[in-house]
């Protein structure tokens, strides 16, 4: 079976060679297939164009004098658009982008510094009602927003008992959670949740709260829509060994030490890593956990990216955006 489609691929290939050869002849060698030989696309890369563009696109290649070494490197993005190829060109230059993130960034702006606190234009979060949504100082959700399937933690460790709005998270990152915590009490470990879901009107209390406080608390604490609480696929741990506060000590308990270390095998990831704060607006918290997947979480820890970065380099953003 294999042998029988290389002898096809191969006979097709000297067909169009033999075609091509002979337009060239014909026409002075201004054929449409000539031209595109000249700008560098082999035979091969001519029945790419075919499959992925028209008959128009072609011909604006053609006419622009499109290289093969300026477009194919865009085409590993499902969504590339040829009339766009100027601006994946000039983020990619700019902002030192592969061309893959270029032209997510120039679908949706979702470069390395994004995140600053006065960005004029706030955006609707992306990925919403999966668990790639994206909400942070640029992405929010509205203030109705409410995930589907939240539940109240049952066996697992909470800091304030009680049917509290804090006590729940969407089913998937429910089930997930209570077996990190599981995998931690085997280990003689004392793992306990503080806040999981937040609503919309939740998060104004706080925000205020911390804001009349210290002005500061913007680098710690999200506006109103920009909590990924709202999500329902956060949550914040904490021990007894810090007096179940939320502190950066917790990175030096041995709760902290399992959490780095076993969190993304159970589809979790520490949301704001150490030294990442130019991408994700916040400080380090070892204790603020997001749920991905197992899959993602894997990838996003072996690579040592941030949700910011997964998403703009490897999850394809629509023309439209998402």
């Amino acid at each position: 079976m294999r042998r029988g489609l290389m002898l096809f691929s191969l006979i097709l290939l000297i067909l169009m060679v033999i075609f091509i050869l002979t337009e060239t002849l014909n026409t002075g060698g201004t054929s449409k297939e000539a031209q595109l030989f000249a700008l560098g696309y082999r035979v091969e890369d001519q029945i790419l164009l075919k499959q992925r563009f028209s008959d128009d696109a072609i011909q604006q290649i053609i006419k622009n004098h499109i290289h093969k070494d300026r477009l194919f490197p865009y085409l590993v993005h499902p969504y590339f658009n040829l009339h766009r190829l100027n601006q994946y060109e000039k983020a990619r230059e700019t902002l030192q982008l592969s061309p893959f993130a270029s032209i997510n960034y120039t679908h949706l702006p979702i470069a390395l510094h994004f995140t600053k606190e006065d960005d004029p234009s706030p955006l609707p979060a992306p990925f919403k009602q999966t668990p790639l949504v994206l909400v942070n100082k640029q992405f929010y959700l509205e203030s109705d927003f409410e995930p589907t399937d939240l539940v109240y933690l049952k066996d697992i460790n909470v800091v304030v008992p009680g049917l509290h709005e804090r006590n729940q998270l969407k089913r998937e990152a429910y089930i997930a959670l209570k077996a990190l915590f599981q995998e931690a009490e085997r280990q003689g470990l004392s793992l306990y949740v503080l806040s999981g879901y937040r609503s919309y009107h939740r998060q104004q209390v706080i925000y205020d709260q911390l804001i009349e406080a210290n002005d500061d608390n913007r680098m710690i604490s999200a506006k109103p829509g920009h909590s990924e609480h709202q999500t329902g696929l956060s949550v914040d741990i904490t021990t007894p060994a810090t007096n179940y506060r939320l502190t950066p000590d917790f990175e030096k308990t041995p709760e902290g030490s399992f959490i780095l270390n076993y969190a993304h095998r159970f589809g979790f990831i520490i949301r704001y890593p150490k030294d990442k704060e130019c991408i994700t607006g916040y400080l380090y918290e070892p204790w603020h956990l997001r749920y991905v997947g197992k899959e993602i979480a894997q990838f996003i820890h072996d690579h040592r990216l941030t949700l910011e970065e997964y998403i703009l380099y490897y999850v394809p953003i629509p023309e439209s955006g998402y």
